[in-house]
């Protein structure tokens, strides 16, 4: 074999072994980078996993997350880096794919290596450490104790229709500062909407080798159902996460990353109580009143007798008041045994509350009684009963008649008798008749004969007086009807005063004031139910109006569109904001379309 052909199958081997060696190289793995940033962090902090590679790519991708670890994918970002070198530029691309890193609970996370496929191309992304601490002198802490919830309500007998009260506690960890919160919303079927004291109690306690700040709000509700039921409170709460990091201050740029990571240390934690289940007892059958007011809890009632000398006819006012603590939005005024001798009317009634949650106070009623003769001795006699939850048994509160003087009527209104010519008690006899004088002259020319009983005018002079007495009689059978029928005075001051909160939620839609329109959206629609119910309007809740349209077998539409109006209410009162969409103004037409359909309700 001569020189010539050894120099060319060497060189057929020099290539095939470069260029094996080129196609090795191209087969192998690029190496990529990954990194936690920052790489430690206090428990309820997030951090950024980030992958860089050297590819221009906006593909996704999930990287293996330990157990315990969220990573949450925020999108990719790119990066160009030109050299110049030996009178050529080179180009680098970078794309950086970062991920939201969120742990459950205080301890070391490991993102473990491996390979990621992207554009035809493997790259080996190494493996990144994530450290959380924990906000307090425990080893572990979850988020569960970060923050919480909880309701506690006495080991006490609870009755349907009594007022419940209950503490509704929020824990945070001493760690988390500058705490703030919304108001709590309630949530059961089976209660009414309560109260909450805003003046909650703060204080400090342990729990779990862990330090707390507590604040305990009493709150109250009234339970609608009997058996077993469950009720729940949610709260968001926002606090500041303390930082790992702040004394890694490196120069004087740094002032601002601090500055900016401020924002970014604020945590909400929607809380919950979870579900609590209380047995709600029926109220007992055995001693109940026919005549029961509803009232529950302990009650004090006394009167006072604005005179006890009148004369027949004139109006004395009893002032019944009803003292004590218990549910004093569902006392009805007591019932009087009135009989023929007294006259009364509905009573006025006020209430002074004693504490934030109306659960202690008094409830006046002033009665106005009108003797209607001289015989009436003594007053009527008042009847007040409720339920005494702690004994378990009903109590009779019977107010003794109260002496009273009642002189007869002053004189000049005895009625008068016609006196007979024959008995005027003067002894002369009446005065003959006699005839009229002739008239000597003519009367008043007129231009025609027609007669004066074909004229309009002569019908509308004659049916004037006819008019006027029926206009007497009507007033007059309405206003007997108003003092002796209740239900129909009440169902006409019911219908005015539901205008009266149309208009208002009309005005308050056209000056733009959420908290105006559904306040007075809320009147209005308890306004058209009063004459379904024997209890003030005002008083009246959501469920019992769901309850009575189940009953009417109203639609679901209607029932929705109550509901919205009265949760929707409750929103604004309690937590100061209301959705936008739909505008006040279309509110406004649809509440006076549900009005008409609710009056209109057999």
């Amino acid at each position: 074999m001569n020189t010539s052909i050894k120099r060319f199958f060497l060189a057929v081997f020099a290539g095939g072994f470069f260029l094996a060696l080129n196609t090795g190289l191209i087969a192998q793995n690029t190496r990529g980078t990954s990194q936690f940033d920052p790489a430690t962090v206090t428990l309820g902090q997030n951090a950024n996993y980030v992958v860089t590679v050297e590819i221009k790519s906006g593909a996704k991708f999930t990287p293996p997350a330990p157990a315990g670890l969220e990573l949450t994918y925020l999108g990719p970002s790119q990066s160009m880096q030109s050299t110049y070198s030996n009178g050529k530029f080179d180009t680098l691309v970078q794309t950086s794919f970062r991920f939201r890193a969120t742990a459950q609970a205080t301890g070391s996370y490991k993102v473990p290596a491996f390979t990621l496929k992207l554009e035809g191309k493997n790259f080996d992304v190494p493996e990144a450490t994530f450290t959380v601490l924990p906000p307090d002198g425990k080893s572990q802490v979850s988020l569960d104790e970060v923050s919480f919830l909880k309701l506690v309500c006495p080991d006490t007998p609870i009755y349907v229709g009594q007022v419940a009260r209950c503490a509704l506690n929020l824990y945070v960890l001493t760690a988390f500062k500058d705490a703030r919160f919304n108001p709590p919303i309630q949530s059961g079927d089976a209660f009414s909407q309560g109260g909450i004291d805003e003046n909650g109690i703060k204080s400090g306690e342990r729990i779990a080798d862990l330090n707390y700040n507590k604040i305990a709000w009493p709150v109250t509700f009234t339970p609608l159902k009997s058996g077993l039921q469950k009720i729940e409170y949610q709260m968001l709460v926002e606090f500041t996460v303390p930082s790992a990091n702040r004394q890694r201050r490196t120069s004087r740029n740094d002032i601002f990353g601090g500055f900016f990571n401020l924002r970014e240390q604020r945590q909400q934690l929607n809380l919950t109580t979870k579900e609590i289940t209380l047995n709600i007892l029926a109220l007992p059958e055995e001693g109940k009143p026919e005549n029961f007011s509803g009232a529950i809890g302990h009650f004090k009632v006394t009167q006072n007798l604005s005179a006890e000398e009148m004369n027949a006819g004139d109006p004395l006012t009893l002032t019944l008041v009803v003292s004590g603590e218990g549910n004093f939005e569902r006392i009805q005024p007591p019932e009087i045994e009135i009989g023929q001798d007294w006259k009364t009317y509905t009573p006025k009634v006020e209430f002074t509350p004693r504490d934030t949650l109306n659960f202690k106070g008094s409830k006046t009623f002033e009665y106005v009684l009108i003797p209607q003769n001289e015989e009436v001795n003594h007053t009527p006699k008042i009847e007040f009963n409720y339920f005494d939850s702690d004994a378990a048994r009903y109590v009779e509160a019977t107010l003794p008649s109260a002496t009273v003087t009642v002189n007869p009527a002053p004189l000049g209104t005895a009625t008068f008798t016609a006196i007979s010519p024959l008995q005027n008690g003067s002894g002369q006899t009446p005065r003959e008749k006699t005839l009229l004088a002739i008239q000597l002259f003519p009367g008043k020319w007129v231009a025609t004969l027609r007669p004066i009983f074909t004229s309009p005018r002569f019908f509308a002079v004659q049916a004037a007086p006819l008019f006027l007495l029926g206009g007497i009689v009507f007033l007059r059978k309405r206003q007997l009807r108003l003092r002796e029928d209740f239900y129909y005075a009440r169902n006409l001051k019911a219908g005015k005063s539901m205008r009266k909160w149309l208009q208002n939620s009309k005005k308050a839609a056209t000056a733009n004031e959420p908290e105006a329109f559904f306040a007075a959206s809320q009147r209005a629609i308890q306004e058209s139910f009063s004459r379904h119910f024997k209890q003030r309007a005002d008083t009246l809740t959501q469920s019992e109006i769901l309850s009575f349209l189940e009953s009417k077998d109203a639609g679901a539409e209607l029932m929705n569109e109550v509901s919205n109006f009265f949760q929707t209410a409750d929103a604004i009162k309690f937590a100061g904001s209301v959705a936008e969409s739909p505008s006040l103004k279309e509110r406004e037409k649809t509440l006076s379309q549900l009005v008409a359909q609710l009056t209109n309700l057999k």
